[in-house]
């Protein structure tokens, strides 16, 4: 009953619904169904026990290994902030490794000092031992994470301190304490950054994103004008793809969306232009004849959203490169970087295939925030 409320995502209180309990009774009756309380302090027990395993596991694994760390801050739905810290390292079959440390609660203000310590004392709580192989903390480019990394330099030198103090007992302990790791800045938040910093300088390709955003919304939301476009798509003989809405966080999901929208392109002008003339069928729908987003979308908005797909392309390739699991990627950090400033300064120049002014503007505030990280980048 444990592992499946653990594997299923069950709620503890499920064994106390009444139609759980009916099924459980029709598969064995008399069956005493613990309360929410005892399967919450098995699933518990459980986790404290593959929690033991695992932390000898670890510790044998990055045993005379340093290990790369990476971690991220989440903010949930409440508006609580939390820290999740991940391992990563090669096993002795060249294999690459992660585990996910800590999922670790953390109070506002998210300085840089108590983002230190709730980092090491996640750490610490599992194993002691991997600080001490410590080599790297990859993280975002928020302010906050070059004085993390200083101040656990100040905290682990204490703790090594004291841990020497108390080696009398025979505790071993290492000849010094590692203060040679380094922070890696994440290169796709990087991306993330540079392309944010285009759309808030090209104000004109913001706007016609927003379009694309808005009448993308209105049909997603509808079952009837999905179908509606499906129907289109067959009449025109093109290939229907699913709406997908962007995020402000993913550069990459703005991307796949107007490249949706670009290949729709044929059937989405001609669903707008059937509602905007009222044609039969079309004046029912959930966009109505007036609506603004119904309004036709200028062949210039067209041509700069294409042209600004075409530009993103290469970001979306290196993404993948640099999304890569199966091997390491900080070697190709590098040679990425001045590929992507090569791509922007080819991209601004005047004899390029990019010709709209919202063009040049976006790939020039790309560039200035590229060359911004760049030492950052590529020398941490």
């Amino acid at each position: 009953l444990s592992d499946w409320v653990v594997n299923g995502f069950q709620p503890f209180a499920v064994v106390e619904q009444e139609d759980f309990k009916k099924f459980v009774e029709t598969l064995r009756s008399g069956y005493p169904l613990p309360t929410r309380v005892t399967v919450k302090n098995r699933v518990m027990k459980l986790w404290e026990a593959e929690r033991l395993v695992f932390k000898v596991k670890l510790e044998k694994l990055v045993s005379g290994r340093r290990v790369g760390m990476t971690t991220d801050m989440w903010t949930s739905a409440a508006g609580r902030g939390y820290m999740v810290i991940t391992v990563h390292f090669i096993d002795d079959e060249w294999r690459m490794r992660n585990a996910v440390l800590a999922f670790k609660r953390v109070l506002y203000p998210h300085t840089g000092e108590r983002l230190a310590s709730h980092f090491l004392e996640a750490v610490n709580e599992l194993s002691p031992e991997l600080v001490s192989s410590l080599w790297a903390v990859t993280a975002d480019n928020a302010a906050t994470h070059p004085v993390m990394i200083e101040e656990m330099k100040k905290l682990i030198r204490k703790q090594f301190e004291s841990r020497v103090a108390a080696a009398d007992d025979g505790t071993v302990v290492p000849q010094k304490a590692p203060e040679d790791f380094f922070l890696i800045r994440c290169f796709a938040n990087v991306v993330q950054l540079a392309l944010k910093e285009g759309r808030k300088d090209a104000p004109s390709i913001d706007s016609s994103i927003g379009k694309f955003r808005d009448n993308f919304k209105k049909t997603s939301d509808s079952p009837e004008l999905i179908e509606t476009m499906q129907s289109l798509c067959a009449t025109l003989k093109q290939q229907f793809h699913k709406f997908e809405l962007d995020t402000p966080i993913r550069w990459n999901s703005t991307f796949h969306m107007i490249d949706t929208g670009i290949k729709l392109k044929p059937a989405l002008v001609e669903l707008l232009h059937r509602i905007r003339n009222r044609h039969g069928g079309y004046c029912d729908l959930s966009i109505n004849p007036d609506d603004p987003v119904c309004e036709e979308i200028p062949e210039s908005v067209w041509e700069g959203l294409s042209e600004f797909c075409k530009f993103l392309e290469i970001f979306r390739k290196i993404t993948v490169i640099m999304e890569a699991k199966g091997h390491p990627t900080l070697g190709l950090v590098a040679p990425v970087y001045y590929l992507v400033d090569g791509h922007v300064a080819r991209a601004i120049d005047k004899e390029s295939e990019f010709k709209t002014a919202g063009m040049i503007k976006f790939a020039t505030a790309v560039q200035r925030k590229i060359k911004e990280y760049g030492d950052v980048v590529i020398r941490p």
